[in-house]
C-alpha cells in the first residue's frame, strides 16, 4: 500500500538499513535487491530497506516529496510576496519578483522615491507607488518646484501701486493715502459731502479712520460698493435725500461706533446684510420711514450701547443672531421714544446686555420677545410705556433672575391695571 509517498514491500514497517541511492544495492538474503523493486530516488533521494529486506522506500531531501522525491514542494503556497508580487518557487526557498514601486524580500517595502531629494527651492516631496510630488514653497511652481513665480505678474497692488516680486511673495510701494497690503486701505478719515468726493471713495476696501456721510444731498452711496471694513466709526445721518444703503453690501465690521440717523427717505437697511460686528454703538434713530431692522440680520455683536430711538418700528424683528450687547441696549428714551412699537419681537437670540433702558413707547404691550435673555449686567430701567402691563416688566425679571440683574431696577408709568397671559 501507499503511505506517507513511501511504496511499502511487505507487511511490517520494521527499521531499515541504507542501501544508497536509485534501485539495487543490496538487502535481505539470498541475493534479494528490495530497492530494485521500487523506482529509482529522483533529487538526491535515497533508498532505505526495511529491516526484513523484503522492502523498500525513497527518503526525500528537503523539499522534495513524492514515492520517487520527484515532487518539488511549492514555497509559493500561500503567495508569500505582497502588493502583488510574482513568486519564483525553488528548493525548500523562494524570490519575490517586485512590481515597479516596491522592494524587500516579500516586496513589503514601498520604494522610497524622494530618497534622491528632487523637490527644488524648498519644495517638500511626496512619495507615491514609482511615483513622487512636489508641494511647492511659496514662490515657485513646476513638477520639480523648479520654476520662479511672478508674484507681480498679475498686479495685485491697487490704486497705482508698484509690485516689487520677492522670494515667495511680493510688496506693494503704495502711493498717496493709500496702505495695506494692496494698497487697498484709505488711511485716516474719510468725508464724503459730495458726488465726487463719493465717487474717490470707490478706490478703498477699508478705511483705517472715522467714515462721515452727513448732511449730503447723496440719493445713493455707490462708490462705497467696495467698503468691507471701517477702522474708525461710520455716520450716515442728516442725508436729506438718501433712499437706500444698497451699496454697503460687503461691509462686514464696523470697528468704532455706527450711526444711522435721521435721513427723512431711508426705506429699509437691507444693504447691511453682511453685517457682523459692530466694534462701538450702534445707533438706529429717526429714519422714519424704515419699518423693519432686517438689514440687520447678520449682525452677532455690539460692543457698546445699542440705541433704537424715535423710529416707525412695530417690532425689533431683524436682529436674528444678535446675541450680546457689552453696553446699555436703549428702546426709546423719555424725549423721543418709538411710538408704534408694540413688541420685542426679534431679539430671540439676545443672551446678555450691559444695560436695559425702555422708555417712551406709547404703544408698547409686551416684553416677550426678549425670552432668551439671561443677563443685565447694569440698571433696568422701565417708564412711560403707558400700556405696558407691569407684570410684563415682572415676567421680565422673574425670566433674567433678580441676581442677574446688576444694577438698580426701576418701574415707572406702566399699567398696573393690565392682565398679562
Amino acid at each position: 500500500m501507499k503511505q506517507h509517498g513511501t511504496l511499502i514491500l511487505g507487511l511490517s514497517m520494521l527499521l531499515i538499513t541504507s542501501c544508497g541511492d536509485g534501485g539495487g544495492g543490496g538487502g535481505g538474503g539470498g541475493g534479494y535487491d528490495a530497492c530494485a523493486m521500487i523506482p529509482a530516488c529522483q533529487n538526491g533521494g535515497s533508498c532505505q530497506v526495511f529491516d526484513d529486506g523484503g522492502s523498500a522506500r525513497c527518503d526525500c531531501p528537503a523539499g522534495f516529496e513524492g514515492d520517487s522525491c520527484e515532487i518539488n514542494i511549492s514555497d509559493c503556497r500561500p503567495n508569500p510576496c505582497e502588493n502583488q508580487g510574482q513568486c519564483i518557487d525553488g528548493v525548500q526557498a523562494y524570490t519575490c519578483d517586485c512590481k515597479s514601486g516596491f522592494e524587500g524580500d516579500n516586496c513589503e517595502v514601498n520604494t522610497d522615491d524622494c530618497a534622491a531629494a528632487p523637490c527644488q527651492n524648498g519644495g517638500t516631496c511626496v512619495d507615491a507607488v514609482a511615483a513622487f510630488t512636489c508641494r511647492c514653497a511659496a514662490g515657485f511652481s513646476g513638477e520639480l518646484c523648479e520654476t520662479a513665480v511672478d508674484e507681480c505678474e498679475n498686479n495685485p497692488c491697487r490704486n497705482g501701486g508698484t509690485c516689487v516680486d520677492g522670494d515667495g511673495g511680493y510688496t506693494c510701494e503704495c502711493r498717496g493715502d493709500f496702505v495695506g497690503t494692496n494698497c487697498e486701505i484709505c488711511d485716516g478719515d474719510l468725508a464724503v459731502v459730495d458726488a465726487e468726493s463719493l465717487a474717490a471713495a470707490e478706490a478703498c476696501e477699508e478705511v483705517s479712520g472715522d467714515v462721515t456721510i452727513d448732511g449730503t444731498e447723496l440719493v445713493v452711496l455707490d462708490g462705497l460698493r467696495n467698503l468691507k471694513r471701517v477702522g474708525g466709526s461710520l455716520v450716515i445721518a442728516r442725508n436729506a435725500q438718501l433712499r437706500d444703503l444698497n451699496a454697503l453690501i460687503i461691509l462686514r465690521e464696523v470697528a468704532g461706533d455706527f450711526v444711522v440717523a435721521d435721513n427723512d427717505l431711508l426705506s429699509d437697511l437691507n444693504g447691511l446684510g453682511t453685517l457682523r460686528e459692530v466694534g462701538g454703538s450702534l445707533s438706529f434713530e429717526g429714519n422714519v420711514v424704515v419699518t423693519s431692522l432686517q438689514g440687520l440680520a447678520a449682525v452677532r455683536s455690539v460692543g457698546g450701547d445699542l440705541v433704537i430711538d424715535a423710529t416707525s418700528l412695530s417690532d425689533l424683528t431683524g436682529f436674528f443672531v444678535l446675541g450680546t450687547v457689552g453696553g446699555d441696549f436703549v428702546i426709546g428714551t423719555a424725549d423721543r421714544g418709538n411710538e408704534a412699537l408694540e413688541s420685542l419681537a426679534g431679539l430671540g437670540a439676545l443672551r446678555e446686555v450691559g444695560g436695559l433702558r425702555i422708555h417712551g413707547n406709547g404703544a408698547l404691550g409686551s416684553l416677550a420677545g426678549a425670552r432668551s435673555l439671561e443677563s443685565i449686567s447694569g440698571d433696568l430701567s422701565v417708564g412711560g410705556n403707558a400700556v405696558l402691563p407691569t407684570c410684563e416688566v415682572d415676567a421680565l425679571i422673574e425670566r433674567v433672575g433678580p441676581d442677574d440683574i446688576g444694577g438698580e431696577v426701576t418701574i415707572e408709568d406702566t399699567d398696573d391695571d393690565a392682565v398679562c397671559e
